[in-house]
């Protein structure tokens, strides 16, 4: 009775935000609540086609009774830049792994990470991106925060390589390299900072923090 009860069928579908959803993922919620009652819809199966989307993280999709669908999305926002190759396209991926888009220019303000360790250098939207190092870059985040020498730094491009070992490019073109994301003990990061902030700095290609003692290289 319930289903047939012209009380419950559905007049209204409420998206938000609106700016996410494709024409076609419109249309399609057009055709699975026009003259359906509330009551039957499946709002578990509306959930999953939706978050095919590579750009929605989650759908959640609610029966507002009487005669109203809500869906609330939850944006999957770009987190970083990947790139194979110098000549290649841009891979804006989650923080989940998920790809979200490929793109012939960066996104200003992301940054990029030079892959040498994937051998998916064809993503898609919504694919999955596979790098067993992934899971390091939350940890990497909150050093170059925390670390009194790199928390003024800009770090326009990262690297990792196949041990694992990340190498932070700063805005200047100078490498820092840092091995795993750990923390630097108190004497090493003084010393580190105290090299940034030397009038040598113009001079050095990278700083080289992986060994007991800094390794400083000069520019040829």
């Amino acid at each position: 009775m319930l289903h047939a009860d012209p009380y419950f069928q559905i007049s209204r579908v409420t998206v938000f935000p609106s700016s996410i959803l494709t024409h076609s993922e419109y249309r399609y919620l057009d055709e699975v609540t026009r003259g359906k009652s509330l009551v039957e819809v499946n709002i578990e199966h509306i959930s999953r086609v939706l978050e095919r989307n590579a750009k929605v993280e989650r759908a959640e999709v609610r029966r507002q009774f009487p005669k109203e669908l809500e869906v609330v999305i939850t944006e999957r926002k770009p987190w970083i830049l990947v790139r194979f190759k110098k000549s290649g396209s841009w891979y804006a991926v989650g923080n989940d792994q998920i790809v979200t888009g490929v793109l012939r220019e960066p996104i200003s303000g992301l940054l990029v990470l030079d892959d040498e360790v994937g051998k998916q250098h064809n993503l898609s939207p919504g694919g999955l991106y596979e790098n067993p190092y992934f899971g390091d870059l939350t940890q990497l985040f909150k050093m170059i925060r925390s670390e009194s020498a790199l928390r003024r730094e800009t770090v326009s491009r990262m690297n990792v390589d196949r041990l694992g070992h990340w190498t932070l490019v700063l805005k200047d073109a100078l490498e820092v390299h840092i091995g795993r994301p750990t923390l630097l003990a108190p004497a090493k990061s003084a010393v580190l900072k105290a090299i940034l902030e030397s009038k040598e700095r113009d001079s050095l290609a990278y700083v080289d923090t992986r060994y007991p003692d800094i390794v400083v290289k000069k520019k040829k």
